[in-house]
């Protein structure tokens, strides 16, 4: 009977849709619309290039399009101020690359924003690895997931996007999970070891 309550309540868990924690933004690292960068002097700019140059604790919030964020295989680790690693709200043409992301719920979070590229990350310990929310034209490809309820997620009015070579290694739950999406999807080669 406990084995059956047990799965009763992990189906009800993991089949609801995603819950939503409104945090304000007051703190965390912000990369502006007018390209300068608040929060940390951990991330350096090299004109349209964001480098990161050591290991960062706070979400990041980037506002600005026509960018790459670099993570040059530097750790962004939960601190336990915010539901997501990165975000992206609302930009276009951004590149996120090479970033270790552990321990977030929303390790990337892409929101409203199209034409980016989330490429050889490394998420690691989240519920939502990568996220799309209201977002199109996007291409998500060699990023590594690693113990996380979720992979990649697409979520409302998400189209037209392009998932390749992404990997999942153990506890994943599920490789990909759509929810309220219209369009179509890319998708091609998502194994796992």
């Amino acid at each position: 009977m406990l084995v059956l309550l047990m799965l009763v309540w992990l189906l009800a868990l993991f089949s609801l849709p995603p819950i939503e924690v409104v945090r304000g933004e007051d703190a965390g690292i912000f990369i502006y619309d007018d390209g300068s960068v608040e929060g940390t002097g951990l991330i350096h700019r090299y004109g349209s290039t964001y480098k990161f140059v050591d290991n960062i604790s706070d979400p990041i919030y980037v506002k600005r399009s026509d960018i790459v964020l670099d993570g040059q295989d530097y750790a962004l680790h939960y601190n336990g101020s915010s539901d997501f690693g990165i975000n992206l709200n609302s930009v276009d043409n951004v590149t996120i690359k090479n970033v270790q992301v552990t321990g977030f719920i929303n390790g990337i979070k892409v929101d409203d924003s199209s034409r980016c590229i989330i490429s050889n990350n490394t998420i690691t310990e989240s519920r939502y690895s990568i996220r799309l929310e209201d977002s199109n034209y996007n291409s998500l490809s060699g990023n590594l997931i690693t113990s996380s309820v979720h992979g990649i997620y697409l979520y409302t009015n998400s189209k037209d996007n392009i998932i390749s070579g992404n990997t999942r290694k153990q506890r994943s739950l599920c490789n990909f999970g759509l929810w309220r999406f219209t369009g179509k999807q890319c998708l091609r080669k998502y194994p796992h070891k």
